[in-house]
């Protein structure tokens, strides 16, 4: 058959745009997580060549046990490095990961989360299966795991009650053994279940039945030591060894005589069984016995492993590693090969984020009233890459430790160029990714000031908050317990001053400092005293002079109705694209319509509520997220918010806050948790990051910023290729712009109105998949302009 000119033009028009069109992007309505891979805590071997590790979290706090969190896939191929970074958003069904443990014979990785709750990931199909009888046991309040412990298709989980039994095979949880007692790890030598429990070792007999707490046995071991601190125990040449931290590691024989294996003072990171030997590992070597002989038989200096896995060779080992990730070790030699450093965050640790000029900046810390003690943690991602300050270095530099930062800016005039703030140690500066200086309250001037400025570790309480720049460059700073000035400026000049205003409690802790369109500043002090808790506003007329400025508090409300609001904890401030503020508090959201006419009429009691319509046929509504406490507000280029909760997820709502448009949470969706710190909006991308208390998620939004014309439309992804079954989204377009898609002919296939600079299009017309060609996008703005903005072309 013969085509026509017509077709034959068309194939060829086709062919063009697939060649030239190409254009990508993180497809809508996807989420990706932003997990620590930078310290490896677990790793296991399996036997098609990968390998799986955990990665250190976050610390909890300075003196507090670190916690571990994100799971990583890896093997070496002919074509390179296959590494897959898993979370909930690859389809695991919880975040911070407590212990994994391989079965050899189901071929299955058992997970178990810090939360109790289980998965199973079958590592040939890499299908999952989850288990929550763990963590729906509701009279098991502490669910912390000690150790997995597997024998054939059964696996023992330790925990601070007692140990659980898991069927791997049939997946499923069967029996509580030692209940009540905090269980470190089990073991079987002859006829009998050995533990290893707080109150020393308990045995019973495997042929019985090991429910009933009376067959179990308390199991004396006389080797001298302090038989309630053995925290492992295990089989090795048909011998009972255990170990005991700080005492060494020990053997019984069958006729009960004990003798030492290793008296090692220190505490071994791991005492395990691989390959038929006994292995050791401290922070500066790997012991290998191969059987029970004064010294090892072999020993490779290896500093800082914490964990070490074999299954498929014996001369091969893996090792996690603090700080170096994980790599390959050969026993023989000691060569060390597939160094595997993910580039990632340094921390799971999140307290606030902003995106602005390209970059996405975060610290981890937090204060209120008193230090938490986190480490100095500030992380900068930008162009798919992440810088993490390496605050051991500025301590030694500065001689001060950094702790909690608070919050992070870019100056507007050098987008390499950062302020950071810390609750205790002043105000950290960085250029290109290098610390420059702290500032504090020795060397401003006295604009900084410390909250103790008469004791001799003064220089540890330069309590700071929030950051602004305003239009003229001069940064602002909250100087929280500062007397009088509890407000710092750093001018465009690199000059420093302090504001006062008697009208502002002394001592409050402030948080936020938001600087308007119309010339004000918003305060917010979240503190529940009484006295030190509201709102604070100043007009400052435009001008750095604070003589004539006007400047209000207060620490009661009444909304639109004349309710006086219960208001505790006054915790965000926003401003949307009208100029109305936004803030979050305990009960909910309050909003500021006309803000200027606050200083203005010097009135400031006053605020309103969303109201969501309940649409029953009366005038009733429903206050947005009454008594919901608020912690974040973000504006998107849609001036639809996203709005964070101390326990309740994410919220988007409508730009007038009368509709709920979504409602995310960990439990219907990849959210990592419902507590959520912080939010910040990508207005080019329209991705959304979200922080929250285990770490960064994001998730991709339709709306961005609009643009000034129709000059840089594109669409994504183009050509739309037959397996695609997505939304098209068409970015780069005006505010607010109607927008029609039609196909050559000029006939209408979809049209609609952008949510701030974005449209999307599911490729489908009247319900079915269009065919094959060349769409048309046409944009057209509030005057009226309109013209052809971009093409797509689908396959079909």
């Amino acid at each position: 058959m013969k085509l026509s000119s017509f077709w034959k033009g068309f194939i060829i028009l086709i062919v063009f745009f697939l060649s030239i069109y190409t254009v990508q992007g993180q497809a809508l309505n996807s989420w990706r997580a932003y997990l620590s891979y930078q310290k490896a805590k677990m790793i296991e071997e399996t036997p098609d060549g990968y390998v799986y590790a955990v990665y250190e979290g976050e610390p909890a706090g300075l003196s507090a046990t670190r916690e571990n969190g994100s799971l990583l896939k890896y093997r070496l191929t002919s074509n390179g490095e296959e590494v897959q970074l898993l979370s909930k958003v690859t389809g695991l069904n919880d975040v911070i990961i407590s212990q994994i443990a391989y079965c050899p014979d189901q071929k299955i990785l058992i997970i178990v989360y810090d939360n109790g709750n289980i998965d199973l990931l079958d590592t040939a199909s890499q299908d999952i299966f989850n288990i929550r009888d763990f963590i729906e046991n509701n009279d098991i309040a502490d669910k912390s795991i000690r150790e997995i412990d597997v024998f054939g298709k059964y696996a023992y989980i330790c925990f601070n009650a007692g140990v659980w039994v898991l069927d791997i095979e049939r997946k499923e949880l069967k029996n509580r053994y030692i209940q009540g007692k905090e269980t470190y790890s089990v073991c079987f030598w002859g006829e009998y279940m050995y533990a290893a429990t707080n109150d020393g070792v308990y045995r019973a007999n495997k042929n019985i039945n090991l429910l009933p707490a009376s067959n179990w046995e308390y199991y004396p071991l006389n080797y001298g030591g302090y038989d309630k601190a053995i925290r492992k125990v295990l089989v090795f040449k048909n011998q009972l060894v255990f170990y005991q931290p700080e005492s060494g590691v020990y053997r019984q024989e069958s006729n009960g005589s004990i003798s030492p294996v290793s008296t090692h003072p220190n505490t071994f990171n791991q005492v395990t069984t691989l390959q038929n030997q006994l292995i050791m590992l401290d922070n500066n070597n790997i012991y290998f016995y191969s059987d029970f002989t004064p010294q090892p038989e072999h020993t490779l200096a290896n500093a800082n492993t914490l964990y070490i896995s074999s299954l498929n060779n014996s001369d091969t080992y893996w090792l996690a590693q603090d700080g170096d990730g994980i790599c390959k070790i050969k026993k023989s030699t000691g060569e060390k090969s597939n160094n595997l450093k993910i580039d990632s965050p340094k921390r799971n640790l999140v307290f606030y984020m902003t995106h602005s000029y390209g970059k996405l900046l975060v610290v981890g810390g937090e204060g209120f009233v008193n230090n938490h003690d986190y480490a100095g943690t500030f992380m900068v991602f930008e162009n798919e890459k992440w810088f993490n300050a390496d605050e051991k270095a500025i301590e030694t530099e500065t001689g001060i430790v950094s702790r909690d930062f608070m919050c992070a800016i870019v100056d507007p005039r050098d987008r390499n160029h950062y302020f950071v703030s810390s609750y205790g140690s002043g105000l950290y500066e960085f250029k290109d990714n290098q610390f420059v200086k702290l500032h504090n309250d020795i060397n401003t001037n006295g604009a900084l000031k410390s909250a103790l400025p008469n004791e001799s570790f003064h220089s540890l309480f330069v309590r700071l908050g929030g950051l602004a720049y305003d239009n003229q460059n001069n940064l602002y700073i909250l100087n929280e317990n500062a007397i009088p000035e509890q407000i710092a400026m750093y001018s465009a000049t690199n000059e420093w001053s302090s504001l006062y205003y008697s009208t502002l409690p002394r001592v409050p802790v402030l948080r936020d400092i938001v600087l308007t369109k119309n010339k004000q500043k918003w305060i917010n002090a979240p503190r529940p005293l009484a006295n030190h808790r509201g709102l604070f506003v100043i007009d400052d007329k435009g001008t750095i002079d604070t003589s004539d400025d006007i400047s209000l508090f207060s620490t009661s409300f009444k909304d639109q109705d004349g309710e006086t609001l219960d208001i505790v904890n006054f915790n965000c401030i926003t401003e949307d694209q009208s100029g109305t503020i936004w803030v979050g508090t305990n009960i909910g959201p309050i909003i500021f319509h006309n803000p200027k006419q606050i200083t203005t009429n010097g009135k400031f009691d006053t605020c309103s509520r969303a109201k969501i319509p309940k649409n029953d046929g009366t005038d009733n509504a429903d206050y947005l997220l009454n008594g919901v406490p608020i912690s974040a507000i973000s504006v998107d280029g849609g001036n639809r918010k996203w709005i964070g909760t101390a326990g309740a997820g994410l919220f988007l709502v409508t730009p007038s806050g009368d509709q709920v448009i979504s409602n995310f949470t960990a439990e219907n969706s990849p959210l990592l948790s419902n507590n959520i710190k912080t939010v910040t909006i990508n207005d080019e991308s329209g991705e959304i990051f979200i922080g929250t208390d285990k770490g960064i998620i994001s998730y991709t939004n339709l709306a961005t910023e609009g643009k000034s014309d129709y000059s840089n439309v594109y669409a994504y992804p183009n050509p739309v290729k037959p397996d695609f079954l997505g939304d098209v989204v068409i970015t780069g377009l005006m505010k607010d712009s109607n927008v029609k898609i039609t196909d050559l002919s000029g006939n209408i296939i979809s049209q609609g109105t952008s949510v701030g600079g974005q449209f999307s299009w599911d490729c489908k017309y009247q319900g079915k998949r269009v065919k094959t060609g060349v769409y048309l996008v046409f944009g057209a703005n509030n005057d009226g302009t309109e013209g052809v903005v971009t093409k797509i072309v689908v396959v079909r």
